[in-house]
């Protein structure tokens, strides 16, 4: 831009900007006088303030000749931001949010344990859309600055999956990024089933058992992969019986009439080299009352307990010195309203003086030796004052229909007075540990807090599941 400043020759003051000539007033941009620099005449350059008046001068004598020099000048844009522009400079608009997948697009053989993640940049996640070959939405976790999104629970081997991601930048400007990508075939597959059937109601005593057929050698994975969801808040805990069976109980009894679900998230993980679950497992149960029954072989009592009241207290007969009943905290795994009972299933065989063969009525089994609770009308004269059964819990008909019709799977029945310990293994024996030695069992060494059954704690998408078939882990003992 060039400024200068002079007087015609007529007296009036005047001032240049950028080639014209304007009154002398208050400067542009608040100075009186701007040296910028321009070509004289004679294609000079000119500095100064004189030497400006001057030129100007000899520019407005010139003028009236009708003689107009040309001049070169700074950009007028730059004399037109000195006087001030008429409107603000335009905001630059921000970048587009980037989104990134992985896997990228076309992936193939992508194993099922590694996460789908999703990251924006210069944005924010507005929305994730995950789907499968096989009609299934996976679940997953949004950041709380909503910048990234990564799945919740592995994928599904042999499957093409579709991934489409939207994120918005500041001026809700959307980017919208797909990515599809399929999983490695497994060279082998595991399979998981419970022993509690879907809808079944079960007593506080009660243990998720859950059987696989084969065996586990990640139990870390399987054990993650494994939820417990309740409609009480309860804290519990794993146990591996061994490579196939792992347990699940709380650390105090469940909550009566409460609700769980069972959520096995197995689709996907790797529970050993090549093997990978194939099948998730969903089982859906209630808590019953609070059933606990207490025996006392001394006293020759059993005592029976609703909801921490006492409602029944019964004579019975319990195993003779010779075929003790076991003493210890076991938990109803059986009714039967009938049972063939034969003694060479626990070891006295046909031809010995104590074998015996007998069709006992309203049973309830309580250890894989063979011990139940059932109507033993033969043996209405000791109930109450001797214990004379070979280990089982002899009751008049009357009371063993009533009992068998009280109980459920999962009940508790505490025994004491026999100086037989109940052993690890014979049956549920799960409240035979103590809560510290219970955790020793856990593959990943702690307890559980288990998640609302309504599913808050998670993602509100669905997740696909199979229910297991129920398998029976009771031996087919008896004893009377």
């Amino acid at each position: 831009m060039a400024w200068a400043e002079g007087n015609d020759p007529g007296g009036e003051s005047v001032s240049l900007i950028g080639g014209a000539v304007v009154p002398h007033g208050t400067p542009p941009c608040g100075h009186k006088t701007l040296y910028a620099g321009f070509l004289g005449p004679r294609g000079g350059a000119q500095q100064g303030r004189s030497g400006v008046q001057h030129n100007v001068g000899a520019w407005i004598r010139r003028r009236r000749v009708g003689v107009v020099p040309v001049l070169v000048v700074a950009p007028l844009m730059l004399a037109s931001a000195c006087f001030g522009a008429s409107s603000a400079e335009e905001r630059p608009k921000p970048p587009a949010a980037q989104v990134t997948i992985e896997p990228q697009d076309g992936t193939e053989k992508v194993r099922p344990e590694d996460p789908i993640k999703i990251a924006a940049s210069k944005g924010t996640l507005q929305s994730v859309s995950v789907k499968s070959s096989k009609d299934r939405v996976l679940q997953g976790e949004l950041s709380p600055d909503r910048t990234t999104w990564t799945s919740r629970w592995t994928l599904h081997p042999s499957t093409s999956y579709d991934v489409e991601a939207t994120a918005v930048n500041p001026d809700g400007r959307e980017t919208q990024v797909k990515s599809s990508f399929s999983t490695l075939d497994p060279k082998s597959s595991l399979d998981a089933s419970s022993v509690i059937e879907d809808g079944q109601k079960v007593g506080v005593g009660m243990p998720i058992i859950v059987n696989f057929d084969s065996p586990v050698y990640n139990k870390k994975n399987v054990e993650r992969a494994l939820e417990v969801r309740t409609s009480e808040a309860v804290t519990g805990a794993w146990y591996w019986m061994n490579r196939q069976e792992v347990h699940f109980r709380p650390k105090k009894y469940w909550p009566a009439n409460s609700k769980v679900r069972l959520v096995g998230h197995l689709t996907g993980v790797r529970a050993g080299k090549g093997m990978y679950g194939t099948d998730d497992l969903n089982v859906n149960f209630k808590i019953g009352d609070k059933h606990i029954s207490k025996i006392d072989t001394n006293d020759h009592t059993m005592t029976v307990k609703e909801n921490g009241d006492k409602i029944k207290t019964f004579p019975m007969s319990a195993g003779r010195s010779s075929y003790p009943t076991t003493s210890g905290t076991h938990v109803v795994f059986e009714r039967s309203p009938v049972v063939v009972m034969d003694s060479a299933t626990v070891g006295i065989p046909k031809g010995s003086p104590e074998y015996y063969r007998i069709t006992a009525y309203w049973t309830v089994k309580f250890t894989f030796s063979g011990l139940y609770t059932h109507s033993a009308p033969w043996s209405l004269y000791a109930q109450g004052n001797s214990n004379v059964s070979h280990g089982c819990i002899n009751l008049s008909p009357d009371r063993a229909k009533w009992f068998y019709d009280w109980s459920l799977v999962g009940d508790i029945i505490k025994i004491t007075g026999t100086p037989r310990e109940l052993e690890w293994g014979n049956g549920w024996t799960d409240w035979e540990k103590p809560w510290d030695e219970w955790l020793e069992g856990s593959a990943l060494d702690e307890p559980v807090k288990t998640n609302q059954l309504d599913g808050t704690a998670r993602s509100p998408s669905p997740t696909s599941s199979a229910t297991g078939s129920p398998t029976s882990t009771s031996s087919p003992t008896q004893s009377p």
